[in-house]
C-alpha cells in the first residue's frame, strides 16, 4: 500500500492539472465563438444602419430628391416615419458597441430579428409598392449576413 501512495497522490495532481487546463481552453474557446459572432453583429448592424438610412434619405422633404424605389403612399407623413427610422438607426449603434458584443448571441439575435421586423412592417404599411420592397430589402439583408458568416 505504501507504495503506491506516491503513484496515487501523483494521478491525483496530473487529473487536477489536466481538468484545470481542459477548463481553460474551453473558457477561451467559448469567448472566442462569443466575441466573433458579436463582430458578426456588429458589422450586420452596420449593413441594416446603411440601408435605413437610404431610406430615410428617399424620404426627407429636407434632402434633395432622387431615383429611389422608396417613395411614401398618399397621405402619409415623413416626419413621424424620418424619427421612428432614426431610432432604429440609434438602436442599431447599441450594436457595435463592446456592450452589445459581450451579450449573449441569442439576446443579440432576439434584438436584431425585433428590429428587422418593425422595419418590415414600416416599409409594408408606408411605402408605394411596400410588400416588394420589404422582400427585396430582406432578401438583400440575407444575402449580407451570409456572405459575413
Amino acid at each position: 500500500m505504501e507504495q503506491f501512495l506516491p503513484a496515487i497522490i501523483i494521478a491525483v495532481v496530473v487529473t487536477m492539472v489536466m481538468v484545470n487546463q481542459i477548463k481553460r481552453i474551453t473558457e477561451r474557446l467559448d469567448a472566442k465563438g462569443e466575441r466573433e459572432d458579436g463582430e458578426i453583429y456588429a458589422k450586420f448592424a452596420t449593413i441594416i444602419q446603411e440601408k435605413i438610412r437610404e431610406i430615410k434619405l428617399s424620404i426627407d422633404p429636407d434632402k434633395e430628391p432622387h431615383s429611389s424605389p422608396y417613395r411614401l403612399k398618399e397621405g402619409i407623413e415623413a416626419e413621424p416615419l424620418l424619427e421612428r427610422l432614426s431610432d432604429m438607426v440609434r438602436t442599431l449603434v447599441f450594436f457595435e458597441t463592446m456592450n452589445a458584443k459581450r451579450r449573449s448571441s441569442e439576446a443579440v439575435e432576439s434584438e436584431l430579428f425585433g428590429l428587422l421586423s418593425d422595419l418590415d412592417i414600416l416599409i409594408n404599411e408606408n411605402f408605394e409598392n411596400g410588400e416588394e420592397l420589404a422582400d427585396a430589402l430582406r432578401e438583400e439583408l440575407g444575402d449580407s449576413y451570409a456572405r459575413l458568416q
